[in-house]
């Protein structure tokens, strides 16, 4: 089983064309991208041999300015809001009733980015004079348990995760760019991941 998800979300973005975009804020620009992905197996075999796999990935963008690929003027005199957040969970189960091989997998991965204001490729002017919360929440359990059952048999119960939260108050990227910040920003993040993996073999 591969499952994945994705939420890709910018309050505002620049047009990608021309010279540059002019962008000011004066009012609340909130920005919420989320992404969920889950999955369960199961997989049962009287005698011979049971697996179940499974690779997930969620992952989440979220910006409260972005601008073009030209020089950009922005500026915030206003509230923004900027957040990701990013859930994966998978729980798979294998198992021989007389006896064979078991195996089960699970492989995870949750990423997050969330950013305030995010400059273009070129050479941009910004100002913040307002306000940036920029916040990014990545989660993810992963579970694989396999049963080799009753009589002759091996078990395998293998399980792998990866979480990524990544916050940028003021991204300025690349290119030359003028950066003035009398405004207040605050950033945080928090990432979790567990991952389990058990192997019950043969009885006899």
């Amino acid at each position: 089983v591969g499952i994945s998800g994705g939420d890709i979300l910018f309050g505002f973005s620049g047009s990608n064309t021309g010279p540059g975009d002019v962008i000011e804020n004066h009012a609340l620009i909130e920005a919420h991208a989320t992404s969920v992905a889950s999955t369960n197996g199961d997989a049962f075999a009287l005698a011979g041999g049971a697996e179940a796999d499974a690779f997930i990935t969620a992952a989440s963008h979220a910006a409260g300015i972005e601008g073009s690929l030209g020089a950009d003027t922005i500026r915030n005199l206003g509230t923004i809001f900027s957040t990701a957040s990013s859930t994966t969970t998978t729980d798979e189960n294998s198992s021989v009733g007389l006896g064979g091989d078991a195996a089960a997998g699970a492989e995870i991965t949750a990423e997050a980015t969330a950013r305030g204001i995010a400059a273009g490729g070129g050479g941009d002017v910004i100002v913040n004079e307002g306000s940036l919360d920029v916040a990014a929440v990545t989660n993810g359990t992963a579970i694989a348990n396999s049963d080799a059952g009753f009589f002759f048999g091996d078990a395998d119960g293998d399980a792998a995760g990866e979480a990524t939260a990544t916050v940028i108050g003021l991204d300025l990227g690349s290119g030359d760019h003028d950066l003035v910040n009398t405004g207040a920003v605050r950033v945080s993040s928090s990432a979790h991941m567990q991952a389990v993996g058990r192997a019950d073999g043969a009885d006899f």
